[in-house]
């Protein structure tokens, strides 16, 4: 029996973190309470100390290096200062009071979006704000903040040299773990030795690589993404890891391969390859110099590599512009593999690193930028934001959780605003299941915590005897067992604490459940007045906007390229509105991953259409800089007068494709049970549909005519046709897998 519940544990805290959490909380809080106490003037304030250290041990719980952890603890200490003093002079008045919670909860809850340290750091601000206007006072506000730093400061102390945790950076390693898989990919499908069976065991280990990286990511509110550069960094990776994947699923036209193209491909391939390889060894503490200017420089000359083969071959022009198309995939993904240097580079900059040179002119240089804190919040200062919504949920109900808690006569009405702080989620039914589980919790807190009282009675040293050990339960259970669990024993530390401050008495126990039942009746309240449907019910709405938004933005790009009526500034504006549509529908599915909704709702089928939205905005990125390509070589437009109708035909029909199988998926029901795993490639047929035909026989065509080329050197313009015919197929298909995860109506 001892070595099941040994496994069980291990396996809820394989790491170890929650066990040193706890330890260190179990053994920091008493020694603080026992200093605050003792402290002449400062006693006053011991509860804003203890909970200064047990919520930044406990909520708070950085991770990261030892100096970013040491200066996240410091930052929230400071970061609570400013909230008790306005707080304490807040708090002499009901409307001064309900105004300071709101706005503190609004902002909080909208920096939330930028992940790491402050979604880590949201509960202990909030919780320092709800003490404040509920139990301090303009005369007591010094004590109040000495008392908070003491505990800030002791925290920091506590998580620096007891039993710290080491530099944890799990994203890190599995982004290297799926380069050296992608890297084995690339080499087995493109390189001088290509094997097939090895590709297939190359595949299988990205795939698995790629799982485990977006199993350690996807849903976790604390990861880091934003708030620093090299947050964003990170964020970005992650993304062109997925794309990486992606555009290996595209599958070779040719028959045969000219030896000429297969040299012109195996360099562009070991170049890729090795950059895949030296970004990861810099990601697992390497210190090589990185130069994403080679693969610039590599893919440049492969481009006219193509051109001059095209211009000087002879044989028929299908089987030409065939073996083009087979060349697709591998350049694009040494475009990504640039973008994943780049950001690898940004990640932890290094002597003799060399970043690539932007690509593209006038508004394409803005296309690969990667995304700045500033444009995430401005994308999601809007109604239809998941966040700006449960920002001003949380703000409504914990500022009428104040309102009631300073218009009734408690002992503690604080917990008022704990009860709705601990149940509020993104909708009424998971809002109902915390508060559940919430109030389960709670009640059998308070029963074991009304036995103590019976058995302790007023005997100070009995319960410091066993405060440690409900400390240590406290902080063991967040994130390892139940809610409810975890709130059973967060209810007997408060119990307990108070029967140490004050002479322990039943109604002390009594009183907190009703306490917590009247805040998690608020919790409930709001919940179901405000978006009661909340984050998963609006994934619908938010995906068919960013995938009309996309295909919009694709469409802009190709019209841009060909010398259309889309100029600059358009295109910039395109580009704004796919970012911000993208990004909220992905945060609402990010949020809608974290809260775990119920089985029925198959959140891998949303994620597998998130993935295709992403990948048309950034099909719309990345065609504007060929025209840079072109710039380089002569005066003509990268897609001659003959392929512009053709060229936006094909972009207007994929468009159509996509927003009418996004339209099915929106409004009809999805596949459920087997039925939603992802469709398999290589067992389903899929049509090419009749724009591509067209494109791929005009550029045919096109090819079999005397060249109007302009410029030095062969020209590039049917090579670029040809790739840009090859993102509007590989989009074309994209609609088609999606469109097998919608049941039929027949």
């Amino acid at each position: 029996m001892l070595s099941r519940a040994r496994a069980s544990l291990d396996a809820r805290d394989s790491s170890r973190r929650a066990l040193r959490r706890a330890l260190r909380v179990a053994l920091v809080v008493p020694l603080t309470l026992f200093a605050l106490t003792h402290l002449p003037w400062v006693s006053q304030g011991a509860l804003f100390g203890v909970f200064a250290c047990l919520s930044l041990l406990v909520f708070a719980d950085f991770t990261g290096p030892l100096p970013k952890r040491t200066a996240a603890y410091l930052m929230t200490t400071a970061a609570g200062i400013p909230l008790i003093l306005v707080g304490a002079f807040a708090a002499g008045a009901l409307w001064s009071s309900v105004l300071l919670m709101a706005a503190v909860a609004m902002l909080v809850g909208m920096l939330g979006v930028l992940r790491g340290l402050i979604a880590s750091a949201q509960s202990a601000l909030l919780l320092i704000t709800v003490i404040t206007l509920t139990a301090s006072s303009p005369d007591q506000a010094a004590v109040d903040i000495a008392a908070w730093t003491i505990g800030g400061l002791t925290a920091t102390a506590a998580a620096v040299l007891l039993w710290p945790a080491r530099p944890n950076r799990p994203i890190r390693r599995h982004i290297a773990q799926a380069l050296d898989a992608a890297a084995d990919v690339v080499a087995a499908r493109w390189g001088s030795e290509a094997d097939e069976d090895m590709l297939r065991g190359a595949r299988a280990r990205f795939n698995e690589a790629v799982d485990a990286l977006h199993d350690s990511y996807d849903g976790d509110l604390a990861r880091p993404s934003g708030l620093t550069s090299t947050e964003r960094a990170l964020a970005e990776l992650v993304d062109e890891i997925s794309r990486l994947r992606y555009m290996q699923k595209w599958e070779d036209l040719a028959e045969h391969k000219d030896p000429v193209l297969q040299v012109a491909a195996q360099r562009l391939c070991q170049v890729t390859v090795e950059s895949m390889r030296a970004c990861s060894a810099r990601l697992r503490g390497g210190h090589d110099p990185l130069s994403s200017k080679r693969l610039s420089v590599v893919r440049a000359q492969n481009l006219s590599d193509v051109a001059d083969w095209l211009d000087s071959h002879s044989a028929d022009v299908t089987a030409k512009r065939q073996q083009i198309d087979d060349m697709f995939p591998l350049r694009i993904t040494n475009l990504v593999t640039t973008r994943v240097m780049d950001q690898t580079i940004s990640l932890d900059p290094r002597p003799g690193d060399e970043p690539a040179d932007p690509e593209g002119v006038g508004a394409a240089s803005i296309q690969i930028k990667p995304r700045s804190k500033r444009q995430r919040l401005r994308a999601h200062l809007s109604w239809e934001s998941p966040w700006f919504r449960n920002a001003l949920r949380s703000a409504v109900a914990l500022s009428i959780s104040i309102a009631v808690a300073k218009s009734v006569t408690l002992e503690h009405p604080f917990w008022i605003v704990l009860g709705t702080l601990s149940a509020l989620r993104f909708d009424a039914l998971g809002t109902g299941r915390t508060a559940r589980q919430a109030l389960i919790g709670t009640g059998a807190g308070v029963l074991v915590g009304a036995i103590l009282i019976l058995l302790f009675g007023p005997d100070p040293q009995l319960w410091w005897l066993v405060f440690p050990a409900v400390l240590f339960l406290a902080a063991y259970t967040p994130g390892t067992f139940s809610l409810a669990i975890g709130q059973a024993a967060f209810s007997l530390v408060v119990i307990v604490l108070f029967s140490i401050v004050t002479p322990a008495r039943l109604e002390t126990a009594t009183a907190r459940v009703v306490d917590v039942a009247l805040g998690l009746a608020i919790s409930l309240l709001v919940s179901v007045l405000m978006w009661p449907r909340g984050v998963v019910q609006t994934l619908n709405k938010r995906f068919s906007e960013a995938m009309t938004t996309a295909c919009d933005f694709y469409v802009a790009s190709v019209d841009w390229m060909a010398g259309g009526a889309i100029d600059d500034r358009l295109l910039a504006d395109f580009q704004i509105r796919s970012y911000r549509a993208l990004d909220r529908a992905t945060e609402a599915l990010d949020l809608s991953i974290a809260q775990r909704p119920p089985q029925a709702i198959v959140l891998t089928q949303w994620t597998r259409f998130s993935n295709t939205v992403g990948h048309v905005d950034f099909a719309a990125r990345i065609a504007p800089p060929a025209v840079e390509l072109v710039k380089q070589r002569g005066p003509d437009r990268p897609i001659p007068d003959a392929l512009v109708g053709p060229m936006l035909n094909g972009a207007n029909d994929v468009r159509t494709r996509l927003q009418d199988v996004s339209r099915r998926w929106c409004e009809g029901q999805l596949t459920t049970g087997e039925d939603a795993a992802a469709p398999d490639p290589q067992a389903t047929e899929f049509t090419v549909s009749a724009a591509v035909i067209r494109q791929r026989r005009v550029i045919d065509a096109y090819l079999d005519r005397p060249s109007t080329w302009r410029g030095t050197g062969a020209d590039p313009r049917p090579v670029i046709a040809t790739w840009l015919t090859d993102w509007t197929a590989m989009l074309d298909r994209s609609a088609q897998v999606l469109a097998l995860s919608v049941r039929s109506e027949h």
